[in-house]
């Protein structure tokens, strides 16, 4: 499914540094809650959960940044101040009681070090359901993936 910018805008990138390749990954993807927090899966981080090596993209139709993701970064910490759309986190919060068979309670909050730019149009906050769904109800499921093999496009 194609999509046009501002059709899932409280989706979000999560990108994690890769030290062998001096760039940055899309490695999971996340919705936005509010200003400054972020909702993914808890097992995005179960491998590495330092802030310090993580990035949001948020508000873009496509993730792919030459400057993050092609070119060895000299001053990755400081990356966030000459791109926009991309923020860093300043805290990963998993699940207290997250284990990882059968993926119970594999819920993470990434608490930004800034405030999302939200604007109502290309990056909002994601409308949270207010009762239990309906079973055998539909419903529309969105996220970063790989399409036609060309990365980094909402589909």
């Amino acid at each position: 499914m194609s999509f046009t910018l501002g059709s899932w805008p409280f989706i979000v990138s999560l990108n994690e540094y890769d030290t062998k390749r001096q760039r940055y990954i899309h490695y999971c993807g996340g919705a936005i809650i509010n200003k400054y927090q972020i909702v993914s899966a808890a097992h995005c981080f179960e491998h590495n959960s330092n802030p310090q090596d993580w990035i949001i993209i948020a508000g873009r139709k496509d993730i792919y940044i030459p400057e993050l993701h092609k070119s060895p970064i000299k001053n990755r910490l400081n990356i966030t101040k000459y791109l926009e759309n991309v923020y860093l986190p300043k805290e990963i919060v998993m699940h207290g009681g997250r284990r990882k068979i059968g993926y119970v309670n594999d819920i993470a909050v990434i608490n930004l070090k800034n405030p999302l730019k939200l604007n109502g149009k290309t990056m909002t906050t994601i409308k949270l359901a207010s009762k239990t769904p309906q079973s055998r109800g539909k419903c529309k499921l969105a996220g970063w993936g790989a399409i036609n093999r060309q990365i980094g496009i909402l589909d």
